[in-house]
């Protein structure tokens, strides 16, 4: 009777020494042979952790996915049932993704910057500074580098959870935690600076930027998964989680790959619609809502005991927030993403394995899909390729002259017509005669929108959409986002979630109040249009303009937010005539 009792450490070993042989190409009959020997059983975990070792040892993850059938039949009908796979374990769904985000994340702070950071400490100053001190600082360069891509993982939460969550009536901790994201893009900008300047600044001065931004960054990770992603369980739908991972590829990730398709199964919907929540998804907001008055986050002053930062602000009520989580642990949705007929313990393996053993229908192109998902090096994250697409906090710069030296940097032709807001007369648009517009169905059902300059059928106005050279947003009467242009290549991400949002929450918490201002000038009157422009990156000079819509009556319409990157328009010269 082969003896399964043995500890931890030996039964990982045992198990890694079994793999191992595999990969070296031992026989297939031996290692079931020595699995068989030793155990009785294996769990899911320890399978998994083994092949994580592996990789982690210098094994190329390919290699784990060519002989992933060979795994499991070396396991087959020894592996302990558990509990299905939840909605947010299974690979692809958008949870998953920000958990997996979130353990690279931390392995490229706890194995790869501050361990730098610790030798490079250690080492001499100066000019008797040698060869492996430089290497130490240019590998915190890399690191902190491939950091800023966090900007993506931060991106796909505001602009795809946060406007869900306001749908759901979940206002408040958006706010907050959206400002906590924009702090934390702060102090890794203020870390990179440091570290490439030269000469090189006080080590205490680096010292400090760095754990700060490891600490702030490791205190989010942990406030997404004890709070907001337990919250928003709560109350999503399959639907909402199937629009979110749609639409992620549009924003990007975090030093991953692109994750798997992920949809709901029937059982998924059926056993959302069953759901009773709680009121832990309220309670959460209320105290969110606390905060964010305390803090100023909705355009009004500040409380006099205000904290420095929203982090610390949020530092407070973080123990209070997660005690409510744990008070409503029973109603969070916990085995969503079980498949009907699929033994409990297929159901708990992985995708990669499961896809092998024959008791789960899955077609070739799905087991290739799968076997892709293992594909990341959580041990040694790789550099990311989309390092310079990671947004940096810039400063918005209202076109609004104020001073010689403030305008100075403004480019001429922005000035010129521009000049000043004080008189409004001469940035009128220009109103034309009420459209004689309508709607023409041809017998062929296909429609024709007649408008005053033109004719253009649904085929020709959505391809004309699709290939201008600026981003447009549409923003009615309410305040409420209702479309948005895609030509492919948005100077800002838009996804479809926005759509129905009210508009002040699809900026950050410093911008609401001056956004709201544009919005009620707009509604009253007081203005037609706002301008500003931004040094985006330190590359790219973005031209953003809103425009009030009136109809001819000058009943208010709505808002026109216009943004256009205009660096190779201020690069012209001279004349190119056609």
């Amino acid at each position: 009777m082969p003896e399964n009792k043995h500890n931890s450490v030996f039964r990982q070993k045992k198990i890694v020494e079994i793999l191992k042989m595999l990969h070296e190409g031992g026989s297939f009959d031996e290692a079931k042979k020595i699995f068989d020997a030793t155990f009785s059983s294996v769990d899911v975990s320890e399978i998994t952790s083994a092949e994580r070792e592996l990789i982690g040892s210098g094994l190329n993850p390919m290699e784990i996915q060519n002989l992933c059938n060979v795994h499991a039949a070396v396991f087959k009908g020894s592996i302990n049932p558990t509990k299905p796979m939840s909605a947010e374990d299974e690979p692809g769904h958008p949870v998953a993704v920000m958990k997996l985000e979130n353990v690279v994340l931390t392995s490229l702070l706890d194995d790869e910057l501050l361990p730098c950071l610790k030798k490079w400490q250690q080492s001499a100053n100066g000019d008797s500074a040698t060869a492996t001190d430089q290497q130490y600082l240019t590998r915190m360069q890399n690191a902190l580098k491939d950091l800023q891509t966090i900007d993506l993982h931060y991106a796909r939460k505001e602009n795809l959870l946060f406007p869900l969550m306001d749908k759901y009536g979940i206002t408040a901790p958006p706010k907050v935690m959206w400002g906590v994201d924009d702090e934390i893009r702060g102090w890794i900008k203020d870390a990179i600076r440091l570290v490439n300047t030269t000469p090189i600044p006080a080590k205490y001065d680096i010292e400090a930027a760095i754990e700060k931004v490891a600490k702030e960054i490791e205190e989010m990770i942990f406030k997404e998964e004890q709070i907001l992603l337990p919250m928003v369980a709560e109350v999503f739908k399959p639907a909402d989680w199937e629009l979110i991972a749609s639409e992620s590829d549009e924003v990007g990730y975090t030093l991953i790959p692109d994750p798997l398709p992920w949809h709901p199964s029937q059982k998924d919907i059926e056993e959302a619609a069953k759901r009773k929540p709680s009121k832990m998804a309220q309670e959460l907001n209320s105290m969110a809502q606390s905060l964010a008055d305390q803090q100023g986050l909705d355009g009004k002053a500040p409380a006099k005991d205000a904290k420095a930062t929203i982090s610390e602000a949020m530092t407070d009520t973080v123990d209070a927030m997660t005690d409510v989580v744990k008070e409503n642990e029973a109603t969070i949705p916990t085995n969503l993403k079980a498949k009907e007929n699929d033994p409990e313990a297929i159901n708990a393996l992985p995708l990669h394995l499961r896809a092998e053993f024959g008791e789960v229908k899955a077609s070739a192109p799905a087991k290739d899909d799968a076997r892709q998902q293992i594909d990341v090096n959580i041990t040694a994250p790789k550099k990311a390729e989309v390092a310079e697409k990671a947004a940096e906090t810039v400063e918005e710069k209202s076109i609004e002259p104020k001073t010689t030296d403030e305008a100075a940097g403004m480019p001429d032709f922005v000035k010129k017509m521009l000049a000043d807001k004080d008189k409004p007369t001469t940035h009128k648009r220009h109103k034309k005669p009420a459209p004689q517009t309508h709607l023409e169905i041809g017998a062929d059902n296909s429609a024709t929108i007649v408008l005053p300059t033109g004719n253009l059928d649904l085929r020709q106005l959505t391809a004309i959409l699709g290939v201008l050279p600026l981003d447009v947003t549409f923003v009615d009467a309410n305040d409420i986002v209702r479309w948005f242009s895609d030509n492919g290549d948005r100077v800002f991400p838009r996804t479809r979630t926005v759509i129905g949002r009210a508009v002040v929450n699809c900026h950050p918490p410093k911008s609401m109040g001056k956004v709201q201002t544009i919005l009620d000038d707009f509604r009253s009157g007081a203005q037609d249009h706002a301008d500003f422009w931004i040094n985006l990156h330190g590359t790219k000079m973005v031209y953003i303009r809103y425009f009030a819509m009136r109809d001819p009556q000058n009943n208010y319409l709505g808002c026109l937010e216009v943004t256009q990157e205009i660096t190779e328009i201020m690069n012209l010269k001279g004349e190119k005539r056609l």
